[in-house]
């Protein structure tokens, strides 16, 4: 599958399924929306809470749909539930092998080139992460689907001699949502006198009405972005495993079950 037709595949879903994936983001967001007004501190905590949320339920309703399996809200609500804690725990471990990468580098440029080393160290460590973050583009995909713990190297073996077609589709789908999220975040901060302020010398507490854009966005413009890396994991399941659709169905079933089970 070429990466137009992925990308227009990933839009049939995503506008068939439109009404199941925004209700369960915006579900997922809820919490932040309510809270917007009355604490905005307490708000933005909340929105990383709901993003994990958002995540593991929408990746649940990508699997379904691209499996041809029915979707259930209820159901992608409580799989988001009982995957919370492993998805953050999957993120802290990312987190933790970024910083093992970046420090040791960090530290020996400090030693050599003082004031010159975090520059230096931004040019050298650029481009690598960025290889590693294509190589390991659906680490949550095999983390939440696969419930996999060794989710890099799964992620590695996966993306094997596919790196530059990742690079693409990833691009892509940044480009299509991120140009819609910033033009809105922009009319936000317009229409309410936010952006001439961003240029004063007092620190901007985090603002009501950029929470609640903030929220919506991620509600109704980044399910795309997770179906799309949900589609591009089975795709790559396909090239290089010879994927079988009716034995994933069966395992993903025995593996909701499971969870389940107390």
């Amino acid at each position: 599958m070429g990466v137009g037709e992925l990308l227009d595949s990933t839009f049939r879903i995503f506008r068939r399924h439109l009404a199941s994936f925004w209700i369960v983001s915006l579900i997922c967001q809820a919490p932040v929306l309510v809270a917007a007004y009355p604490s905005p501190f307490l708000a933005t905590g909340l929105s990383i809470a709901s993003y994990g949320l958002q995540m593991a339920a929408v990746t649940w309703l990508s699997a379904r749909a691209i499996l041809g399996e029915p979707m259930g809200r209820a159901k992608s609500l409580g799989f988001a539930l009982r995957k919370f804690f492993p998805f953050w725990i999957g993120v802290t471990l990312l987190g933790f092998v970024g910083m093992m990468i970046v420090m040791p580098v960090v530290l020996v440029l400090m030693g050599v080139g003082g004031a010159f080393a975090a520059p230096a160290a931004a040019l050298l460590l650029f481009p690598f992460l960025l290889w590693i973050w294509i190589r390991i583009a659906p680490w949550a995909q095999v983390l939440l689907i696969e419930g996999q713990w060794s989710f890099i190297p799964r992620a590695l073996v996966l993306t094997r001699g596919s790196f530059w077609r990742i690079a693409a589709i990833t691009l892509l789908g940044m480009i299509l949502t991120s140009i819609p999220a910033a033009l809105a975040q922009v009319s936000n901060l317009w229409a309410s006198g936010e952006l001439e302020s961003l240029g004063g010398e007092t620190p901007i507490s985090p603002q009501p009405s950029s929470i609640v854009v903030g929220a919506l966005i991620s509600a109704l413009i980044q399910p795309f972005a997770i179906l799309l890396t949900t589609f591009l994991y089975y795709e790559l399941r396909v090239r290089s495993e010879g994927f079988d659709v009716d034995r994933e169905v069966d395992a993903f079933e025995a593996a909701l079950a499971s969870d389940q089970q107390p």
